[in-house]
């Protein structure tokens, strides 16, 4: 299972160390201090577990690049609503640097929610029903009904 000269570390990933003997479902571990500390084998792994809040941040990452991946299918729907919002973002004073080509589907999505009065909620559930030609017509009809004033 385990040879001498490999780094183990404890599940609790309170220890680690490199593995000096083996006798029997008990291993040695040698510390970078040099202390020698023994546990049994099956408190002890190859891979380096992950800390609690490293699990948390690849949660949220990937929970953040799934909406992403959804508010980019969403915004394929909706280019020309997502060109005049662009133009609308970038003459923002406070616009992120880069401007609307620099924000993540997500912000872009949520920027267009706000600024065209439309829920995410309303445009997840049109996306979802294939009903998409709905938002586009009221994103559409906003901006002729503000290019006539």
């Amino acid at each position: 299972m385990f040879q001498i000269g490999q780094t183990l570390y404890t599940k609790t990933n309170s220890h680690h160390g490199v593995v000096v003997d083996i006798d029997g479902d008990t291993v040695y571990l040698e510390q970078k201090n040099g202390v020698e500390i023994d546990f049994p084998a099956s408190q002890l792994t190859a891979e380096k577990p992950l800390y609690p809040w490293e699990v948390e941040q690849q949660k949220k990452a990937a929970a953040e690049a799934a909406i992403d991946a959804s508010a980019a299918q969403i915004l394929e729907h909706l280019a020309g609503p997502a060109g005049v919002a662009a133009i609308a973002y970038n003459r923002l004073p406070f616009r992120a640097q880069g401007g609307f080509d620099s924000l993540k589907p997500s912000q872009k999505l949520n920027f267009m929610a706000v600024a065209y009065q439309i829920s995410i909620e309303d445009i997840v559930k049109a996306h979802l029903e294939g009903k998409m030609y709905r938002i586009e017509m009221i994103m559409c009809a906003l901006i002729a009904r503000s290019v006539a004033v």
